[in-house]
């Protein structure tokens, strides 16, 4: 039996097909005036901000609320509308770009530069001295990113400590402070130096061996005609490390060291470059 005589059993059966037919088209125009999924999901994921660029988007919307609310009590002239002010302005600066290295280092100077501008004359020491780190931040933001994100931080780490020696050189190589910052960028230039070795050994496929740090133990001990635990006890109290610490960074190191210096292959990290290059260098001089 038909499916139209099922459904429409009267004898007019144009009326049933008719019926049918516009049903169809209207099904169809329904489909065809819908969204894609795919493209509302497309633009959906193009509008998602980063969570860095979330928190900057919050605070400044925290800001200009909070600069109407004063602005409209204080007026427009008052010290802390004019400080907000400055610090919306530095942050509405970074909204497009990417935060990273801009959101702990540079913008927190340059807010603190937009402050002390408010207060002081343009060659105020404070201002000279902001400036002059922001400068330096910016410059050190330009370089390359190479290997891990441990690897970045530990480098971000000296960097400001560089800088803090740099800015604290008026006191003289022999000032506590001085000495204290030199000894801190010491043991971080070492965990870094490993690091940077231990990630390049890893890519180049470069293995070393416990018997090799063993052996090179022995060899030092036997030219300083001491036994082994005394030539560790030395060298590690002289580094003010444990025995194990000493094996696993210097002595390990100076093994990377070598077999990195023998290898023909181009190492990415320039840095590590600097501390192979003048390894060889100490090779040579000691031939």
């Amino acid at each position: 039996m038909p499916i139209l005589s099922i459904l429409f059993p009267s004898d007019e059966s144009w009326v049933g097909r008719a019926c049918l037919l516009l049903f169809t088209l209207a099904l169809l125009a329904e489909v065809a005036l819908a969204d894609p999924p795919c493209i509302a999901a497309v633009s959906f994921q193009d509008e998602v901000t980063t969570p860095s660029q979330a928190r900057l988007l919050q605070r400044i919307d925290d800001l200009k609320e909070e600069l109407a609310k004063q602005q409209r009590v204080l007026g427009s002239r008052h010290p802390n509308v004019r400080e907000l002010r400055a610090e919306l302005q530095v942050r509405m600066k970074y909204v497009d770009r990417e935060l990273d290295l801009i959101s702990t280092k540079i913008l927190p100077l340059e807010i603190e530069l937009g402050k002390a501008q408010l207060k002081y004359a343009g060659n105020h020491p404070e201002i000279k001295s902001l400036r002059q780190q922001i400068l330096l931040w910016q410059q050190y933001a330009k370089q390359e990113r190479v290997g891990s994100n441990q690897l970045y931080l530990l480098d971000t780490n000296l960097e400001d400590l560089r800088i803090r020696l740099s800015l604290l050189a008026h006191l003289g190589n022999r000032h506590p402070d001085m000495i204290d910052l030199r000894q801190e960028m010491g043991k971080l230039q070492l965990e870094r130096n490993v690091l940077g070795l231990q990630e390049e050994c890893e890519r180049q496929k470069l293995h070393i061996w416990k018997s090799e740090v063993d052996r090179l133990i022995a060899s030092r001990a036997k030219q300083a005609e001491l036994s082994e635990e005394q030539w560790l006890t030395r060298e590690s109290r002289a580094r003010g490390m444990s025995q194990e610490q000493y094996r696993l960074d210097v002595v390990w190191q100076e093994l990377a060291l070598e077999k990195l210096a023998g290898s023909d292959e181009t190492l990415r990290d320039r840095k590590l470059q600097g501390v192979i290059d003048r390894f060889r260098n100490s090779q040579k001089s000691n031939r």
